[in-house]
C-alpha cells in the first residue's frame, strides 16, 4: 500500500489511502508507531558511542521493540563496509574485519533495515560518532 510521510519538525504522520489519524510515526531520534504505553513499533538509534572497555555505551546498536527482521551494516569514511549483523541482540564494538582492526575514533556511516511485526519494512541511514 503506498504512503507518504510527511514530516513538520520532529513529527511524522503516515499517510495512506485509509488514512488513521491515530497511527503516528514520531522522529526525535527513534522511529514510534503507536503512543505511550501502546507503541507496538519503535527504533531508536544513539548518533555516539564510547567502545573503550568501561562497560558504558561500549556497543552501537539500535533498540527498539516490534521488529520481525533486522539487518545492520557500519561502513567507514570510505564506504568500505566493515561490519553486518542480522542479530538485532548483536551489536558493533568498533572493530571490522571479523574483529581483527580497531576503528579509530571518527564517524562513521550506519544502515539499517528493520521489518516490522506488521510487514513494513523501514531504511534508517546516518552517522555515528565513536569515541575512545
Amino acid at each position: 500500500m503506498p504512503f507518504i510521510l510527511l514530516c513538520f519538525l520532529f513529527a511524522c504522520k503516515k499517510e495512506e489511502s485509509n488514512f488513521n489519524p491515530d497511527q503516528n510515526i514520531t522522529y526525535t531520534s527513534y522511529y514510534k508507531l503507536g503512543s505511550g504505553q501502546d507503541t507496538v513499533y519503535s527504533f531508536y538509534i544513539p548518533n555516539a558511542y564510547t567502545p573503550n572497555g568501561d562497560a558504558l555505551n561500549d556497543i552501537f546498536n539500535g533498540r527498539g521493540k516490534g521488529i520481525d527482521k533486522f539487518r545492520m551494516e557500519i561502513f567507514d569514511k570510505w564506504g568500505s563496509k566493515g561490519f553486518v549483523s542480522d542479530d538485532f541482540n548483536a551489536g558493533w564494538y568498533g572493530h571490522f574485519n571479523g574483529g581483527k582492526d580497531i576503528a579509530p575514533n571518527g564517524t562513521y556511516s550506519y544502515r539499517f533495515e528493520i521489518t516490522n511485526i506488521f510487514g513494513e519494512n523501514f531504511v534508517y541511514t546516518g552517522q555515528v560518532a565513536l569515541i575512545r
